[in-house]
């Protein structure tokens, strides 16, 4: 890692915690283990995350960022009324394989940290929530669309089993039939 551009080593850092919360490491989770899990000594970890706080923060504003890609990607250049929504829903359910949804139960499940990290997600609801009404879809259907969206996600990152994997596939395609085309 030591030749690595600093943004580069920035992320190796955050993908080995995020691999360390996916082992199920988030109780134990600390600056100290990060050094230990990837073999650097603390001032090397301390300088890109002066506090475990700060650390989870870049998580969370990583996971923010990958999702804003995602939809940016299903959105293109499509300018149609409801393209935003269409997006929406198809960049809101990571590929089954994908671990995100774990790491995200994790980091929500550490509640002591979690309100002072959480802000990247506020700001991006607030931006989300600008797009949708711009979009041309009425106000009742973008909140059902967003509800029903975040129920699923609950679903998968806390493992609850409410909604399996077959339903989860007719409500994607329910709520994409609420979007005008």
């Amino acid at each position: 890692m030591g030749t690595a551009s600093p943004e580069k080593f920035r992320s190796s850092l955050i993908e080995a915690a995020a691999l360390l919360i996916q082992e199920g490491r988030t109780a134990t989770l600390s600056l100290d283990l990060l050094a230990d899990a990837t073999g650097l000594e603390m001032e090397a970890v301390k300088e890109q995350f002066p506090s475990l706080e700060a650390l989870m923060e870049a998580i969370v504003t990583g996971m923010v960022g990958h999702f804003r890609e995602r939809i940016n990607a299903e959105l293109g250049t499509d300018e149609t009324p409801g393209a935003w929504h269409r997006a929406y829903i198809r960049a809101s359910l990571p590929a089954r394989d994908e671990r995100l949804p774990d790491i995200a139960g994790a980091v929500l499940a550490s509640a002591p940290l979690r309100h002072s990290y959480l802000s990247a997600v506020r700001d991006a609801q607030e931006d989300f929530k600008f797009a949708r009404e711009g979009d041309g879809v009425d106000v009742a259907t973008s909140t059902l669309i967003c509800m029903a969206l975040d129920g699923i996600w609950l679903n998968r990152m806390f493992a609850m089993d409410w909604i399996s994997r077959g339903h989860e596939d007719a409500m994607i395609a329910h709520l994409l039939s609420l979007v005008p085309e």
